[in-house]
């Protein structure tokens, strides 16, 4: 199931990040946080402004990070 169903794949925690990187940069992020924005309270709902391609992004950045 899924788009790898049947593919041999290395995956790696590079491999990961560019899948995530990849899926970031083709997500709606205004229609998203439309959709979740129902199941939050108000208070929840306002941090929804922060959603965006840089915003998650800079969240995978500090994923990716090799930790010491």
């Amino acid at each position: 199931m899924g788009p790898w169903k049947g593919r041999k794949l290395n995956i790696t925690p590079q491999w990961v990040t560019d899948r995530l990187k990849e899926k970031i940069a083709t997500i709606d992020w205004k229609a998203a946080a439309a959709d979740v924005a129902r199941f939050l309270g108000s208070a929840e709902r306002a941090s929804l402004k922060l959603w965006s391609e840089k915003f998650f992004s800079s969240k995978l950045l500090l994923l990716a990070a090799p930790t010491p």
